[in-house]
């Protein structure tokens, strides 16, 4: 695209970002008012080039009517009663700030001081540092901010890893990974895989095998079960009767169902290929409960 400027006519500067659409919004009417036509010959310079959308006082307003949930978030319950004709159940004592929607958690709690002083302590006390990150991240859960909780919650990880934790280091990024995990995301949950792989020269027999059940299980989307490398460590990690040992398994035998690795017609077991176990041999379900252990 070719812009005019006062030198002449050129060629637009790359955008810094994918952008397809441009939206102007101010609290004027949509109607040929001054303000409003300095809006679309702004937007207008860029058509051809985005889709360019206007939004005016009566769009907004339009758009919020039946938004009492957001309206009363944001605004109060005094607006969305008013505004949208919507009234909001009462609070939960646990329920966060409305302000945090908006607004840095850490300012609406009045952790400024805590942060900075965290902030301060990163290079020359790391450890030190964790611990008041640590400190942020759990005054931010109780408010009920868990997304920020967590980012404070990675810091402290990396700088116990910077201070020569590595075991602590290791414990909250598990958690971290496992919880990402949990929530269902198909997507990487930002540095903490490759944290957890950077750990991995300094861990133990059980997080190493920990680590080599989670990392397939986060690549399945891509690559499928992966049971050469989940099974021996899910081995490993039941044998040390890890907590976690039961939801890892569950993942992996989730993963595998999904894939249709047991998908036989009539059915056989991959596990079992002689057909001997009884499940696979005929037996009933009364006769199967009938048998003694």
């Amino acid at each position: 695209m070719r812009i005019r400027s006062r030198e002449g006519w050129g060629e637009k500067p790359p955008r810094r970002f994918g952008a397809g659409r441009y939206v102007t919004v101010h609290l004027s009417e949509s109607r040929p008012t001054p303000r409003y036509r300095t809006s679309s010959r702004t937007a207008g310079t860029l058509r051809g080039d985005l889709i360019i959308e206007v939004w005016g006082r009566e769009m907004i307003s339009s758009m919020l009517r039946d938004s009492g949930a957001l309206v009363n978030s944001v605004f109060g319950s005094d607006w969305a009663r008013s505004f949208c004709g919507f009234a909001p159940p009462p609070g939960d004592p646990a329920d966060p700030d409305r302000l945090g929607l908006v607004e840095n958690p850490i300012q609406v709690l009045n952790l400024d001081a805590l942060a900075s002083d965290a902030a301060a302590a990163e290079n020359d006390h790391p450890l030190d540092s964790a611990r008041l990150y640590g400190m942020l991240a759990d005054t931010l859960d109780e408010a009920n901010f868990p997304g920020h909780a967590a980012r404070q919650r990675t810091r402290q990880a990396q700088l116990l890893q910077v201070g020569g934790n590595s075991a602590e280091a290791f414990a909250l990024f598990w958690r971290l990974a496992l919880d990402h995990l949990r929530s269902g995301a198909t997507t990487k949950a930002g540095t903490v895989h490759h944290d957890l792989e950077q750990l991995r020269p300094s861990l133990d027999g059980l997080q190493t095998a920990k680590l080599d059940v989670l990392t397939p299980s986060r690549s399945w989307y891509e690559r499928g079960s992966q049971l050469a490398v989940a099974v021996p460590a899910l081995e490993v990690i039941a044998a040390a009767a890890d907590p976690d040992a039961p939801f890892l398994a569950c993942v992996a035998l989730e993963q595998v169902l999904v894939d249709n690795w047991f998908d036989f017609s009539p059915p056989r077991s991959l596990v079992d290929p002689a057909g001997t176990s009884p499940i696979y041999s005929g037996d009933s379900a009364d006769a199967l409960m009938a048998r003694p252990a």
